[in-house]
């Protein structure tokens, strides 16, 4: 008795009492919870784990870009969470994931399709859609899951920028993006997101490659443009990397900028709109990237911003209440702003 009225006295009881009840909860919320995990562990061919190593989640159905969502520790693990939880509430929601392991001088390594759906039908569907040619697994409620990966070595090639003349194009920031096997339809899909190179002063930087992957190389800071995209609208060259090729070398050309301006008003009271956005399509390759650059003022008006006119597809204006509109990039002259009627959605 005396011992339990120190207890009382010094509050510890309370402390012991709150942290059993906190115990309780943790098992409770974790028994309703209905999550998955899946470890991924990252090591090389000699069996040492690999550290750092990125791991990247693309979202094959619904689609989406995709998704940084950690490292591995120094045990070359790290642990991913499927969240019972729908895909607009979390990126790690129901659909259809696939994760990468990426690695500086390594070969990106894909993971077996997984499909996680609390949908019995749909599961099934899904797997009968996907076929046995691929592999893939149904995530069931509390699975623990493991995807071992072992890395390869990238093989480095190198790329040259020289401008017409043959003189190397130094300092100047590329953009590569490489596309990516879509093991649902068993195609090559979209370019992924562009890694940053710089040349040296030879015009060169070194990459790794991995042959039979389709490649599409800019230019970041847009004043230089594909020679061969010269009279396109095409941002950039796709080129393949090739066991018997060393070295590479494209041949870039100043682009020419202008100044984009833009007037945005209702169509029927032809007011201006306010805190209108002002978007450019970019094609690279097949794919076409969309970026907001500008708003509109109280006046209708955008802010004067420097326009690539070879680098643009197409330009739009998209405001909340009202219907995007697009006009072809060609159809733009710097002599005048653009004028956009907008029309209200009913």
């Amino acid at each position: 008795m005396i011992k339990k009225a120190e207890m009382l006295k010094s509050g510890s009881i309370y402390k012991y009492n709150f942290g059993l009840l906190f115990l309780f909860l943790t098992l409770i919320l974790s028994a309703f919870s209905g999550a998955a995990t899946l470890t991924i562990s990252v090591s090389l061919p000699d069996g040492k784990p690999v550290q750092n190593a990125e791991v990247i989640l693309e979202r094959i159905y619904p689609p989406e870009s995709e998704i940084k969502i950690g490292k591995t520790n120094s045990q070359g693990r790290t642990k991913v969470r499927f969240d019972d939880n729908d895909s607009a509430k979390s990126n790690r929601g129901y659909g259809i994931l696939q994760f990468a392991v990426i690695k500086e001088d390594y070969r990106w390594e894909k993971s077996p399709i997984y499909i996680w759906e609390k949908d019995k039908s749909w599961q099934d569907k899904m797997s009968k859609e996907i076929g046995r040619e691929r592999e893939h697994l149904v995530v069931e409620m509390k699975d623990e899951i493991q995807w071992d990966v072992k890395l390869s070595r990238a093989v480095k090639k190198i790329i040259t920028i020289a401008d017409e003349t043959g003189n190397p194009i130094k300092k100047c920031k590329m953009q590569l993006r490489k596309d990516f096997f879509d093991d649902l339809s068993g195609e090559w899909m979209n370019f992924t997101s562009p890694v940053i190179y710089e040349t040296d002063d030879n015009g060169e930087f070194a990459v790794n490659s991995e042959y039979g992957r389709n490649y599409n190389l800019s230019a970041e800071d847009d004043e230089y443009i594909s020679e061969s995209n010269r009279y396109t609208t095409i941002q950039g060259i796709n080129f393949l990397f090739s066991p018997q090729v060393e070295l590479l070398k494209f041949v870039f050309v100043e682009n020419h900028k202008e100044k984009l301006n833009v007037f945005v008003r209702e169509d029927d009271t032809k007011k201006p709109i306010r805190d209108a956005r002002i978007c450019l399509k970019t094609s690279y390759g097949d794919w076409v990237s969309t970026t907001c650059v500008a708003k509109t003022n109280d006046e209708g008006i955008s802010t004067p911003v420097d326009f690539y006119p070879k680098k643009t597809k197409m330009i739009g204006v998209t405001a909340d209440e009202y219907q995007e509109q697009w006009i072809d990039a060609e159809r733009f002259s710097s002599d005048t702003p653009i004028e956009f009627k907008l029309k209200k959605i009913k």
